[in-house]
């Protein structure tokens, strides 16, 4: 494996491979990696004269805090990127012309910040499904919301997040892959792993519309190229020849600084592998103990009486209530009986039996109540938003009562149940 240019190709074909590496550093530097706020701040900062110059857009371009991956600021920056490296390039051949050597320099240093930064991610999203994080259970509100009203990305989601088993083994694929290129002789299969995991996760970013395609693409082109630079010895096993080994030249020439290197790396991935499993395990206990509610399972709506009068579930009523479900300790989920639903947030008393729940800005559709809970049955009276007077009965439902959860795994099935 060798990380310098090819020094019989043409001067064109070395500044597009420079322009590349310089394209990689930038890229690496700006998304999803320790340096990221920084490089941030100065894409936001240029990022609307740039758009409104070369894009034609509007001057408010900046980032979105939104989970969002794809956004227009996004895609300028990108663009961003390669307007910069382009400069990068030139002054790279510039000074390339002055300097021997100094393409394996920059090029040795860009491949392990390439293989790192790479490591990064496979650990974020790794441990976010091994820990069953990311994608987590079905909510009561998508199991009993009709299909056809899911999104794409909603519709992938909850078929992630009904099998711990499969997300786990998903993320298995995108920790070990990342593992296997922080050390330069596992490198070449390191970079195969993350290439058959991140090929499959980008499909289904494109084809469920998951706002992270541009990452995941990068990511399946970074690993393509880290596979294109060893590409003679896989050839050679490919074809069954004899693999001629690497020796990798030190990265020091003092003996003081490879043994610095070597420490500071074992403490990178120590402390990047420990803070990622910390952050993982603090993260789902919060969430197992935001889950501890009063009120397990969901709720039912058996009567629904508005202003003293009984209100019928009619599938064209957007505010009657069908269902009830409240699995954390801070909000809720209503749905209606025409399939809408929504979440609001909660606050609720347990001495005084009170509770309310807000949406956001609608306060027409807040709910101030008082509950009365027995074994099996739920009973709300108060007062919504537009002033209206609620009586409410609901009869108590577990998860379990749902085919979807009910129904485990079989090893044997005399017929297959394709509902």
């Amino acid at each position: 494996m060798t990380t310098a240019l090819n020094l019989r190709q043409s001067l064109s074909a070395t500044i597009v491979t420079r322009f590349f590496y310089s394209y990689v550093v930038l890229y690496c530097l700006s998304n999803q990696f320790i340096t990221s706020s920084v490089f941030n701040k100065f894409w936001a900062r240029i990022a609307p004269a740039f758009a409104q110059l070369f894009l034609g857009a509007d001057s408010d371009v900046g980032p979105v805090v939104s989970g969002s991956g794809d956004s227009f600021f996004d895609y300028t920056s990108v663009l961003m990127y390669g307007m910069v490296a382009i400069g990068l390039a030139g002054i790279w051949t510039f000074f390339a012309r002055r300097y021997q050597g100094l393409d394996g320099k920059l090029q040795t240093w860009i491949w392990i910040l390439l293989r790192y930064y790479i490591f990064w991610q496979m650990m974020l999203y790794g441990f976010a499904k091994v820990m069953y994080m990311q994608f987590q259970p079905p909510s009561v509100m998508r199991l009993l919301k009709p299909l056809g009203e899911s999104s794409p990305m909603g519709l992938l989601w909850t078929f992630m997040g009904y099998s711990e088993g499969y997300t786990v083994f998903a993320g298995i694929g995108e920790v070990v892959g990342g593992l296997l290129l922080l050390f330069r002789r596992t490198v070449s299969v390191g970079a195969l792993v993350v290439f058959g995991v991140m090929v499959n996760v980008m499909m289904m970013n494109f084809c469920y519309d998951v706002p992270v395609k541009l990452l995941s693409t990068h990511l399946v082109i970074f690993s393509l190229f880290l596979l294109y630079l060893d590409r003679e010895r896989i050839w050679a096993f490919v074809n069954n020849r004899v693999v001629v080994p690497v020796v990798y030249p030190p990265v020091f020439k003092k003996p003081r600084l490879e043994r610095l290197k070597k420490w500071t790396k074992w403490f990178i991935i120590i402390l990047a592998i420990g803070g990622m499993l910390m952050r993982s395990v603090i993260r789902k206990d919060v969430f197992k103990m935001q889950q501890q509610t009063d009120f397990p399972g969901y709720y039912q709506v058996k009567t629904f009486e508005r202003n003293g009068e009984e209100i019928l579930p009619l599938i064209t009523d957007s505010t009657r209530w069908n269902y009830l479900a409240i699995e954390h300790q801070s909000f809720a989920q209503i749905l209606m009986t025409n399939g809408n639903g929504a979440y609001y947030s909660m606050e609720m008393d347990s001495t005084k039996q009170e509770m309310q729940l807000r949406r956001n800005n609608r306060t027409w559709e807040n709910y101030s109540l008082r509950f009365q809970k027995g074994e099996k049955e739920l009973i709300l009276d108060g007062t919504s938003g537009d002033g209206d007077s609620l009586h409410i009965v609901l009869e108590h439902r577990i998860r379990e009562d749902i085919p979807l959860i009910s129904q485990g795994f079989r090893w044997v099935q005399e017929r297959p149940d394709n509902r």
